[in-house]
């Protein structure tokens, strides 16, 4: 193997609490001026390398520290009586995808996945099949024509963000 094709993947693992321990990760190979040939995620992983596929520089990085700094759990997961009310009638997820999907859209710098700087790669599972599948093109924020759902969120229920 030469050096020459040696490619580097950025892996993010998906749970929530891994997300802006992530950022910090970011932080620190960017500004080490390490580089990757392209971004894996899943999750928050996922929501995390999305972003930083678009900019995969340290000022990427730090604009992905001021989100995860002015986010409030509300705006990912508004759990409500309602929210609460729908859990009980037997919804398949507690809290709906639409903060994930509103903060893909506002925040991401790019629409298509094959828009961003980096090859971006989004690893889901497919809740009707349970397989494994890799997302690598088509929509990153805009509405899908999956009814409605964005490629970011739309095989993932929000209880795994």
């Amino acid at each position: 193997m030469t050096t020459s094709s040696v490619r580097t993947a950025l892996v993010l693992a998906g749970g929530g609490s891994f997300g802006a321990v992530q950022v910090g990760m970011l932080k620190a190979l960017s500004g080490a001026g390490l580089a990757a040939d392209m971004v894996v995620g899943t999750s928050v992983g996922a929501i995390n390398g999305a972003y930083f596929a678009g900019n995969p520089t340290p000022d990427g990085a730090a604009g992905l520290e001021a989100i995860w700094r002015a986010l409030r759990r509300h705006d990912i997961f508004p759990i409500t009586w309602w929210t609460l009310l729908g859990f009980a009638r037997r919804r398949n997820f507690l809290v709906s995808s639409e903060g994930v999907r509103r903060l893909a859209e506002t925040r991401l710098p790019y629409r298509r996945l094959e828009e961003a700087r980096l090859p971006m790669h989004v690893v889901a599972t497919d809740i009707l099949s349970g397989d494994c599948t890799v997302l690598s093109e088509g929509s990153a924020a805009d509405e899908a024509n999956d009814g409605g759902r964005d490629i970011l969120v739309r095989r993932l229920p929000p209880s795994c963000l």
